[in-house]
Formats: C-alpha cells, structure tokens, sequence
C-alpha cells in the first residue's frame, strides 16, 4: 500500500522521488510547509498593517507604541515558563501521560500569567507614574498575558507535527484583529485602541487554540495536574526561564535604551527596521518547530547521526541570510522609502546592519535546540547573559554619537558575541562551535540522515 500523501502526486518529478513512501519526510514537508504559510500570511499582513500603523502614528507615536510593547514583552515573557520545548519533548516521549503533562502546564503558565500582569502593573504605577498615557498602554497590552496558558494545546500539536491546526486558530485571530486595526487607522483611533486590539488578539487566539484541540481529538481535554510532573517540568525549564526572559531583554533592551537617550522619535524609525528584520528572523523558528521531534530521534539513534542532520541545517541558514545580506544592501534605502515614507528614511541604514546579525540569530537558534536535546540549557543562559552585558554596553557607548545606527551596531555585535564566540567558551558547547563555523565555512555533510 502506498504510503504517499495525496499532494505528493502533484510535485516535479525531483521532489516526488525524493518523498515517494517517505511518510516521514512527508510529515515535516507538510508540517514546514503550513507554518511557511502561517508565516508568510503573517508576515505579509503584519507588515502592511505595520505599514499602515507606523505612517499613521508617525515616528514619535509608533516609538511610544512600541516602547510599551517592550516593556511587556519584557515582563510577560517569564510567564511562558519556558515550557515550549519541554512540554513537546515529554509528550512525544510519553504520549501516555499527555493529559496530566498539558494539564499541569496549563495551570503552572495561567497562575504565572496572573503573577506577571500584577508585577507589570505595580512596576507600570512605580516607575511610570508621570507617565499617564505610557502607564494606561502597559497595563491594557498587559492584560492579554493570561491567555498564553491556551498555548499548552499548540505544543501538543507541535507534539504531532500537525502545525495546521494551530495554523488556522492562531491565523483567524490575527486576521481579525488586523482588519480592526486597518480599520483603527481609517477612523483614526486613539493609540489606546491599538493596544485593545493587541490584547484582544491573544484571548483569541487562545480561544482557537482550545477550538482546535477539542475538533482535533473529539473530546474535551482532561487538563490533569500532577505535582511531581510540575515540578519535573520546572526543574527541566528553569534555565529557559532565565534564558526567555534573557532573550527578551536581548531583543528590546536595545529599543528602551534608545528610547530613553535619544527619545520616542528615534526608537520609532528604529523600530520600523527591527520589525521588518523580525518578520525575517522567524524563519529559523518555523522550521527548527517542525524538525526538532525529528532531532529528539536522531539523538536517540547516535550523536553522529543528530550531527550531520544539524550542520546540514547551520548551511542552509547561512546560504539564506547572505542572499537578504546582499539583497538589502541594494534596496534598503528604497525599501524604507517605499513602505513608511520619507520620515523614516533613517531606519535604512539600520536595517542592513541587523540583517548582518542575523546570521548569528539564525545560528543560535539551531545552537538551542541542540542544547535541549542534550540538556545543556544553562549555557544558553550563559551566553545570554554575556550578550546582554555587551548589548547594553555597546548601546551605552555607540547610541549617542550614532542614534539608531548606533543601537544595529549593538544588536548584530552582541548577536556574533552571545550566539556565535560563547560557543567556544565553554568546554561542553564547543562540538556546537564546530558545527556552527562548519556552516560558515559553507560544509555540509552529503552522509546525513534525512528525516
């Protein structure tokens, strides 16, 4: 019996040969190619809504919009409990225990979640209290923040490599809510509403989520609770803890720095750039989402067999980020010019020095994985660390002579320090090291396996 997908049919002949009764290869093609979808849907709306929010709100009010946004990131990262990856590994490890796993996850990120929104609003009365229209930002975009416990339901489907899912509940929340704030800009709303709309976004995609799951399964879930699988799940996910909220700080520290020395005007033609630069960045997350259970079993099968498949995976990333390394370096200036208009002009100039960190960013995050499947975590805690101490100290030396160009040049070098040199750093992490600058040096391994 043919173990082909039905859309496998209908490819060139190359690619049919190559998936022929391969269901498992099927699986991630499929599974890879639904997140594409889900990104490139994403990336393409989310940027002409950006486009319309940032020529809207100008420079000086899309920088107040995302200083808020940057600071909430910053506090409600903790309450994801860096249980993404964990929840996954242990579900496809033992599919038996999915309910009390999900189940004890759900409850640990909904009481983290309560736990942030109050420390956020404490912080936003303690430190923002001159600040009226700053404070009432945080605290609305805030109270979205319980509803990532729903998440619990996309790491099962994570689980099974079956991203449609959580494709279509996650997409239908986010189209929405971008038609309302399309429609915010054309009734020329208060900053407020767009921060409504933020929150708004979440519960519905919570929502989604569950819809999903319950669809999926035909059954309501049994969210169980087991205090040793919560404890098991916080002694495995403290270092991700510490290395999400790390890698947070690393991402937005940059934007409040620059807020505060040079202003909202500046970190708003910043801001254009780093966005567009994220909706890049996520690339590496797409497909690391659908070939990490694919990882976990080539560890199980031998380190030589797991590494392969990884440098394979470090080249691919590095072919892709020198070809939007010398595409920006051509159109930037026009891109910038094109989308958010002739007063953001400046923000070409940092676009094409965060593309150069972006190799970097694409590097480590295959590094992460790595250090999950080998329980190596604290390093990455490590390596955070060491980059924020050089983000905010490059921030603090070039930011008020160069501005905005100044925060790029900050960002992509400590993206080279903390993703790329920590490697060789310490004594364990130095096979990852060599896999990394195997990819630069533009290796890869024709003996590896294929998933």
């Amino acid at each position: 019996m043919s173990e082909n997908r039905f859309w496998v049919r209908f490819l060139p002949g190359v690619f049919h040969r190559r998936l022929d009764n391969r269901p498992g290869l099927q699986k991630i093609v499929s599974n890879t190619t639904w997140l594409f979808l889900e990104k490139a849907v994403h990336g393409a709306v989310g940027l002409l809504v950006m486009v319309f929010i940032g020529r809207y709100l100008g420079p000086e009010g899309f920088g107040l919009f995302n200083y808020s946004l940057s600071i909430v990131l910053i506090f409600t990262t903790v309450a994801s409990l860096g249980l993404d990856g964990i929840v996954v590994r242990d579900i496809v490890r033992r599919p038996d225990q999915r309910d009390v796993i999900l189940g004890s996850a759900f409850r640990m990120k909904l009481l983290a979640g309560l736990l942030a929104l109050a420390a956020l609003a404490a912080a936003a009365f303690l430190f923002h209290a001159g600040q009226a229209r700053l404070r009432s930002l945080i605290l609305i975009i805030a109270s979205g923040t319980i509803f990532r416990a729903f998440d619990v339901f996309d790491f099962w489907f994570q689980s099974q490599v079956q991203a449609k899912f959580s494709v279509f509940a996650r997409g239908a929340a986010f189209l929405l809510i971008s038609g309302v704030k399309i429609a915010l800009v054309l009734t020329s709303a208060s900053l407020e509403a767009f921060a409504w709309a933020t929150a708004a976004e979440a519960a519905l995609a919570g929502a989604g989520l569950a819809t999903a799951f319950v669809g999926r399964e035909r059954r309501f879930p049994v969210l169980g609770w087991n205090s040793r699988v919560a404890v098991d799940l916080l002694r495995d996910s403290w270092p991700l803890i510490l290395s999400g909220l790390i890698i947070i700080v690393f991402q937005k520290i940059d934007q409040l720095i620059l807020g505060q020395m040079k202003g909202f005007f500046d970190l708003g033609v910043y801001a254009s750039a780093q966005k567009l630069i994220e909706t890049w960045n996520f690339l590496p997350i797409i497909i690391l989402s659908s070939l990490y259970p694919a990882m976990v079993r080539f560890k199980m099968e031998g380190d030589a067999r797991l590494n392969g498949f990884v440098r394979n995976i470090l080249a691919g990333f590095f072919f892709a980020n020198l070809a939007a390394i010398l595409f920006l370096g051509f159109f930037s200036n026009g891109i910038m010019r094109i989308l958010f208009g002739g007063r953001y002009i400046g923000a070409a100039q940092p676009l094409f020095i965060l593309s150069l960190g972006s190799i970097f960013l694409f590097s480590s995050a295959v590094r992460a994985q790595m250090f999950l499947i080998h329980n190596l975590t604290i390093y990455h805690t490590y390596a955070g660390l060491i980059g924020i101490a050089t983000l905010v100290g490059l921030n603090l030396l070039l930011i008020p002579r160069w501005g905005a160009a100044g925060a790029a040049a900050a960002n992509a070098a400590s993206a080279f320090v903390s993703g790329y040199l920590t490697s060789f750093l310490f004594r364990p992490i130095r096979f990852i090291g060599r896999l990394q600058s195997g990819a630069f040096l533009f290796k890869v391994d024709s003996r590896a396996p294929r998933a």
